[in-house]
């Protein structure tokens, strides 16, 4: 499809549940505006080149259960009442140049399951109200900047003792080799892991957001050996 966002009718009609315009790269404009209780479940505009801001409209897709509007160009910051619409599971806007914070709006009756804000220009405070998302099995807030003191201080953001021995009892298992997708300057992954830190911290390691546990190790192409 190629041209300015469309001025549709198609957006209300009262029986689509899923509406998915994704990979469409040559539609262009801002966001269409929702005037409407449309009963949209599914909703993907994603990898277009919509610009502007996220219009305050969406609040009325109150029957959405996702949501992605991901490697766009948005800008503005992210409505608060995206974050507390009833029936939300699933809310990707990675990938854009959203900036400002966080809504500290994220409700106990949340229904989040999976979240990526990353790779936007969002700062400042992390919400407390993040520690609401007991549904969550994905969050991504890659490449954005937090005060992190505030955040430790809300979160038991710390790895488990266990992990952490089980991780550097892992480390002495194996030596790194020369790779070929390692240049001279090439740092491994596990030159972070030591027993003077947060294991949460380690390059390759991904921890629970809410109660720390480590969920994932990325060790790809480390030219590992031993074991």
């Amino acid at each position: 499809m190629t041209g300015p966002v469309f001025k549709s009718l198609i957006f209300c009609l009262p029986s689509v549940q899923e509406l998915d315009l994704s990979y469409n790269a040559k539609l262009f404009g801002q966001l269409p505006k929702f005037n409407c209780s449309a009963s949209l479940k599914i909703l993907d505009l994603s990898w277009g080149r919509f610009q502007g801001s996220i219009p305050f409209s969406y609040s009325n897709l109150t029957h959405l259960t996702s949501l992605d509007l991901s490697l766009n160009h948005l800008n503005g910051s992210i409505p608060s009442s995206l974050l507390t619409l009833p029936h939300l599971t699933a809310l990707y806007l990675n990938d854009n140049d959203l900036n400002g914070q966080i809504p500290n709006e994220f409700p106990l009756t949340n229904k989040f399951q999976l979240l990526n804000l990353g790779h936007n220009n969002i700062k400042g405070e992390m919400p407390s109200s993040l520690s609401n998302l007991q549904h969550l099995t994905h969050m991504c807030l890659h490449l954005l900047l937090f005060n992190l003191p505030s955040f430790s201080s809300s979160f038991n953001f710390s790895c488990h003792h266990d992990e952490y021995y089980a991780l550097l009892q892992f480390k002495s298992s194996f030596t790194i080799g020369a790779s070929y997708f390692m240049d001279e300057t090439y740092i491994p992954k596990t030159t972070t892991w030591n027993n003077k830190t947060n294991c949460c911290a380690w390059q390759g390691v991904k921890c629970d957001i809410i109660s720390g546990p480590v969920t994932g190790i990325n060790l790809f192409s480390e030219s590992l050996q031993g074991m």
